[in-house]
């Protein structure tokens, strides 16, 4: 019996690490998908929100990867300069991604500055700046 038990939990085992090895199979595709299509078209700024999303996210849900959400995003920032919401896509990733408030109410209030900005994103700003980790 005991015997037969460890067979069963050997071939568990196989089994996870193969699945393991797919997983990151897909999120190293997944990655070079984002960055073929950021390349090609790197107004897309759902591939960016996306793809920090995405990649930022523990497995099975995401590649668990948010070194790589990060990049992604501040290549979404330098693409798209003026507009406001890759500073949205970055401010959110800071809080939620690195848990760096301050970094995070600074990334609001610049994206506050931005043309057709919304008006949120200025308390947004001063709610970060304020609440900080309890925020």
């Amino acid at each position: 019996m005991r015997r037969c038990g460890g067979h069963l939990l050997d071939a568990r085992g196989a089994v996870l690490r193969q699945q393991a090895r797919a997983r990151a199979s897909e999120s190293r595709f997944a990655v070079a998908a984002l960055d073929i299509t950021t390349t090609l078209d790197p107004n897309l700024v759902i591939a960016y929100r996306f793809g920090a999303m995405f990649l930022s996210q523990t497995p099975p849900a995401g590649a668990g990867r948010p070194d790589q959400a990060v990049e992604l995003i501040q290549r979404g920032i330098q693409a798209n300069p003026d507009y406001w919401r890759c500073m949205r896509i970055w401010d959110s990733s800071t809080t939620s991604i690195l848990k760096d408030y301050p970094k995070a109410a600074d990334a609001f209030l610049e994206g506050s500055k931005k043309p057709n900005a919304q008006v949120w994103m200025k308390v947004m700003a001063a709610k970060i700046a304020a609440e900080g980790e309890s925020f």
